[in-house]
């Protein structure tokens, strides 16, 4: 029945007159082998009806041109010449239109079609379809009736190829992006030169509308460099579309952007020009209710503002990691000192020292109490690595690092910031607390290495430092405070237990229980 379909099909007479003379030829091994082949088709396939096995002939024949010019062309043939038949017309020439993979998994959708007609060639049907697209897409949902129709009309389709930069860092970037399939990553040249990943782009987030609200080319210049990762799929605003429909509204967000990091007091002094640009590099990323925005103990990419929503601020006891960090803070103070004081210790070598044995440099002592802390702390440490494995073994115990047992130690509302130990410790950037969304939360988030590319003076870390605000209380408080709740728990249990009515001998209840 497939061959059936393949032969009843249309069939170019004039390219299958080539085909079928290029398979003939007298004395040519493909000719022998393939008369051979035709007999052990019709042995092995006896009940063919006698009309079609001319059909599957010809599609043998067919398929022994095509697979005889494919061959010459990989010789060096003359691929121009007229036996070299495509596989596109070899498709057509036996009936088959397309392979049933593309027929299956590979049609293009209905909304593919309708992007695929040119801007201004759009019928009613094409621009309802894409109606439903666009009001399904954030950036688009909250626009009019009229202007999601004239969208409807100019917006353009463009696929990009993987590991394909869509905007270059420096370049101008001449349209709105909004992404509809695939993945797309955001790089940024850090201080030193080198490319660092920001973030990576997902369906249905757009790029690129704040460099058009820019009046002059020069300053539409990209920020950061877009790359698709996989192969994607982009709905494209021209900048002549942009200005005319949708440049109000994102102007709009621009200073709602620019507000929220002018009320948070970290740019105090800045220029307006300077928190515009801030406020272009920065990404709206928002989070449900019960999210973490922040993992204690985890590194913090961002510098987070909150424009809406409140959110908890935990911390689980973790003595363990804060003497960890104690001892780090101690050896980079003891590498500072030897690097600091190198030339002078070389200088002792050749002074004249005083008789007392005893006589120390202030560097010296310096160093020597160090070191009697840092043994002070490793002990400590390896306390606790003991208390630990016993506490495991009993049921009860509040243990050390345990994420489950965390303290509420404040709230964060706008407008706060979050994050801020990627921008005051980039070394070890570990969150002292997790921050964790108790509504719904809005925020601007700012890279920390976009941050390092502006002028990062000691006010401004120091203006990032109060605002801030929370103080974390130290791990054994924590510890103190989570047991006197434990404590308190029980004790309202059993309470609560007391003033249960009980039964007595016979049946009936007591009011007040066993007092």
């Amino acid at each position: 029945s497939h061959m059936d379909r393949l032969g009843s099909s249309r069939r170019d007479v004039n390219t299958g007159q080539v085909a079928i003379a290029a398979a003939s030829g007298s004395g040519d091994p493909d000719e022998r082998s393939a008369k051979k082949d035709d007999e052990d088709f019709e042995l092995q396939e006896p009940g063919l009806e006698g009309a079609t096995r001319p059909k599957v002939r010809a599609a043998l024949s067919a398929w022994r041109a095509f697979d005889k010019g494919s061959k010459s062309a990989k010789m060096g043939e003359d691929s121009n010449a007229e036996s070299h038949m495509t596989l596109d017309v070899f498709k057509t020439f036996i009936g088959c239109r397309s392979d049933v993979w593309d027929e299956i998994f590979q049609r293009p959708e209905v909304v593919q079609k309708a992007l695929a007609v040119p801007p201004g060639s759009r019928s009613e049907t094409d621009k309802a379809e894409l109606e439903k697209l666009l009001r399904i897409i954030p950036v688009f949902r909250d626009v009019g009736e009229e202007v999601l129709d004239q969208l409807c009309e100019h917006v353009e389709y463009r696929t990009v190829k993987a590991k394909t930069n869509v905007f270059v860092q420096g370049e101008e970037a001449a349209a709105l992006c909004v992404l509809m399939s695939g993945s797309v990553t955001v790089f940024i040249q850090s201080f030193e030169g080198s490319k660092v990943e920001l973030t990576t782009l997902n369906p249905p987030d757009e790029f690129g509308q704040f460099n058009l609200i820019l009046p002059e080319s020069a300053d539409r210049s990209s920020l950061e460099t877009y790359q698709a990762d996989t192969p994607s799929e982009l709905l494209v605003i021209t900048k002549e579309v942009f200005d005319r429909l949708l440049k109000k509204r994102f102007y709009d967000e621009w200073k709602q952007r620019y507000g929220v990091l002018k009320a948070s007091g970290v740019f105090d002094g800045w220029s307006v020009e300077k928190i515009s640009h801030v406020a272009r590099l920065s990404r709206k990323l928002c989070f449900g209710r019960g999210d973490t925005l922040v993992q204690q103990g985890e590194p913090s990419d961002h510098l987070m503002f909150i424009v809406k929503g409140v959110c908890r601020v935990m911390k689980y006891p973790d003595v363990q990691a804060q003497i960890e960090r104690k001892i780090a803070e101690c050896d980079k103070t003891l590498n500072r000192i030897m690097s600091k004081y190198c030339f002078h210790h070389l200088l002792l070598e050749t002074a004249t020292k005083p008789a007392d044995p005893k006589f120390m440099t202030l560097a010296e002592q310096k160093r020597a109490e160090l070191e009697y802390t840092r043994a002070g702390l490793v002990m400590q440490l390896d306390h606790i690595k003991r208390q630990n494995r016993i506490t495991h073994k009993q049921p009860g115990r509040i243990l050390d690092g345990d994420t489950s047992k965390a303290l509420e130690v404040g709230m964060l509302m706008p407008p706060g910031i979050c994050g801020e130990m990627g921008v005051l410790d980039p070394a070890k950037d570990q969150a002292l607390g997790s921050v964790v969304a108790d509504t719904m939360v809005e925020t601007l988030a700012l890279h920390r290495i976009a941050f390092q590319t502006f002028d990062v003076t000691p006010d401004l870390i120091e203006r990032i430092r109060r605002k801030g605000r929370i103080i974390y209380p130290d791990d054994e408080d924590i510890m103190r405070r989570l047991k006197l709740q434990e404590e308190e728990k029980v004790i309202a249990k059993d309470i609560v237990g007391d003033l249960l009515p009980s039964k007595t001998s016979s049946g009936r209840d007591l009011p007040g229980g066993n007092w």
